[in-house]
């Protein structure tokens, strides 16, 4: 792949174009409301929401979550005309750093 892929933060402009991703990679569900579920995750760790794009397209997501000494991963999803070009592992290991240094804060914070 020659085109440059860009992992940054969510916004709120990327709603739609996050919903219709997660769709064609089968990640919703009737019980989950996906706009429910954006709306939740901006309220807490909102940093830990991040989008890839290739030429200005959100062709990725990763939701990460952290509670105080665990973290994990939420709506993992790449476009699939973009799977198996390792852009699901970037997503990983980008978010996996930003919840790695979120522990390391947090030690250095505690009692």
């Amino acid at each position: 792949m020659n085109t440059e892929f860009v992992i940054r933060p969510y916004n709120t402009g990327d709603e739609s174009a996050v919903i219709d991703l997660w769709q064609r990679c089968k990640l919703t569900r009737p019980q989950n409301n996906p706009k429910l579920d954006i709306e939740r995750k901006l309220k807490v760790n909102p940093e830990l929401f991040l989008v890839g794009l290739i030429e200005r397209e959100i062709i990725a997501t990763a939701m990460g979550g952290y509670e105080g000494h665990r973290g994990w991963i939420n709506y993992l999803a790449v476009d699939p005309h973009f799977q198996r070009n390792g852009l699901g592992r970037k997503m990983m290991d980008t978010i996996q750093s930003k919840l790695s240094i979120r522990l390391s804060e947090d030690k250095l914070t505690s009692p």
